[in-house]
C-alpha cells in the first residue's frame, strides 16, 4: 500500500493568482491534493501580461510542477517578408532591424510593397503600425496586386527607367512555355500570366494531352524563345493543370510551383473587369514572334466582332459563337503564337480581351474568355486553386534567394 502524498500550498505572488479549472479563485495557502491529477490554472493580475513558463500548474507529492511562474510583458506576433511587402521593424530605443523574432510594445513596423505592381489598399506603397501593450499589432495593411499596371505611363510606382527594361514592360503579362526534348528545352507556345500562381494558355498549344509531352517550364520577364537566355529567377515548372470544359477543350490554366515574383517586368494583366463602355475603339495588343523568329515583339492590330468575322470572305473557316477575329492582315503568326493573348489599355490598366487559338493564313483567330461557359470555367479554376493554396501556408513567404 502505498504512502499519501502531500500536499501543496497556493503560492502568494504579486503578480500572479491561481483559479480552479472550474474557475474558482484560489486563496494563497489554500491546500490542493498532491496526487498529481489535480491542475489549476495560474494567471496574470495585469491582463497585458502573459504567464510563463506555462498557465497550468500541477502538484504532485509537495511539489508544484512547474515549479517557479512569472508575468512577462506581452510582445507581437513575428511578422515575415512576403513577395508583395517587405516590413521592417524598429524598436522603442529606435533600433532598426528584423521583424523575425517576437516584437515589445511601442515596436514600429514600416510595411512597404515590395515591386511596383502592388500598392496599398489607399493606393499608397508605404504603411506604419505600431505594437499595442496588449501584445498586438495595431491596424495592419497588406499590398496588393494592382493588375495590368502599365509602369511605361505610371510613374508614380517608380517603375525602371532603364531602357532594356522598359521594353520589358511593355508586355509583362508574356509567358513562354518550353518543354524538354532531345534533352533540351524548347518552346511549345506562349501564354499569358493569369495570377501570381498560374499561366493561361490555348488547349491547341499541346496537340494533344499535354502530359505526353512530359515535364513543362514556363519563362516570365524575357522575349527571347530560346530557354538559355533565361535567368533561373525567370522559370517555373509545371505542377498542374486544368482544361475547359467544352468539347474539345479551349483553354488550358497551368498552375507552377512556387509564386510568380511580379516586378517591373514580371506582372499579370486584368480579367473580367473591363465593360464594353470602356472600350477604346477596336484597337489590341498581342506579343508575337518577330521576322527571326528568334524573339517576340508587341504587335498592334484592330479586332473584329464575332458578326463581322462571320460575314468576312477572308476567314475560310468557321468561326464559333465564342470566338472573334482581326481582320487588319497586319503581322502574319505563327504557330509558336498560339496561346498568345490579345489586350486592350484603359485607364493606364492592360486588359485580356482574347486567347489566341488560331491563325488562318493571315487572319488570327481569338477565344472570347469572358462569356459563357469560358467565364464560368476561369472564375470556378481561380477559387479552387486559390483554396489550394491556402493550405500551402509559407506560399507567400519571401525568402532570402528571392529576388525584390
Amino acid at each position: 500500500m502505498s504512502s499519501p502524498k502531500k500536499p501543496c500550498k497556493i503560492p502568494y505572488s504579486k503578480d500572479h493568482y491561481y483559479l480552479s479549472f472550474e474557475g474558482i479563485r484560489l486563496d494563497p495557502n489554500e491546500s490542493i491534493d498532491g496526487c498529481g491529477k489535480v491542475a489549476v490554472n495560474v494567471k496574470c493580475f495585469d491582463p497585458i501580461k502573459l504567464i510563463e513558463p506555462d498557465d497550468f500548474a500541477v502538484c504532485f507529492d509537495g511539489q508544484w510542477y512547474p515549479s517557479q511562474h512569472t508575468c512577462v510583458q506581452k510582445k507581437c506576433a513575428p511578422l515575415l517578408d512576403w513577395f508583395s511587402t517587405l516590413v521592417t521593424c524598429t524598436t522603442p530605443k529606435g533600433v532598426e532591424g528584423s521583424c523575425a523574432e517576437p516584437a515589445e510594445p511601442g515596436t514600429k513596423v514600416t510595411f512597404r510593397c515590395a515591386p511596383s505592381r502592388y500598392q496599398l489598399p489607399d493606393g499608397n506603397v508605404q504603411h506604419e503600425t505600431v505594437c499595442l501593450k496588449g501584445g498586438r499589432w495595431e491596424k495592419m495593411q497588406h499590398c496588393n496586386i494592382v493588375c495590368g499596371l502599365d509602369l511605361t505611363k505610371n510613374t508614380s510606382v517608380g517603375g525602371n527607367n532603364n531602357s532594356s527594361s522598359k521594353v520589358l514592360n511593355q508586355y509583362f503579362w508574356h509567358a513562354v512555355i518550353f518543354y524538354l526534348k532531345d534533352g533540351e528545352w524548347e518552346q511549345l507556345c506562349v501564354g499569358t500570366v493569369f495570377t501570381s500562381f498560374s499561366v493561361i494558355t490555348a488547349h491547341n498549344c499541346f496537340l494533344g494531352d499535354w502530359r505526353d509531352l512530359g515535364p513543362l517550364k514556363v519563362g516570365v520577364g524575357n522575349n527571347s524563345r530560346d530557354y538559355r537566355n533565361y535567368a533561373p529567377s525567370q522559370v517555373y515548372s509545371v505542377e498542374g493543370f486544368s482544361s475547359s470544359w467544352s468539347d474539345p477543350p479551349k483553354i488550358v490554366i497551368l498552375l507552377v510551383d512556387r509564386y510568380i515574383a511580379f516586378s517591373d517586368t514580371v506582372g499579370n494583366v486584368c480579367f473580367f473587369r473591363l465593360r464594353n463602355s470602356e472600350l477604346d475603339g477596336r484597337n489590341g495588343h498581342i506579343v508575337a514572334s518577330t521576322k527571326d523568329d528568334n524573339n517576340f515583339a508587341l504587335q498592334s492590330l484592330r479586332w473584329a466582332t464575332n458578326g463581322e468575322c462571320r460575314s468576312s470572305k477572308e476567314l475560310s473557316g468557321n468561326i464559333q459563337a465564342d470566338e472573334f477575329c482581326s481582320l487588319s492582315n497586319i503581322h502574319t503568326f505563327s504557330p509558336n503564337d498560339i496561346g498568345a493573348g490579345l489586350v486592350v489599355s484603359s485607364g493606364g490598366l492592360y486588359h485580356f480581351l482574347g486567347l489566341l487559338i488560331a491563325s488562318d493564313d493571315r487572319i488570327p483567330v481569338f477565344l472570347n474568355i469572358s462569356i459563357g461557359q469560358n467565364a464560368q470555367f476561369m472564375r470556378n479554376t481561380l477559387d479552387s486553386m486559390t483554396r489550394w493554396l491556402i493550405e500551402k501556408k509559407d506560399w507567400f513567404i519571401r525568402r532570402k534567394d528571392d529576388s525584390e
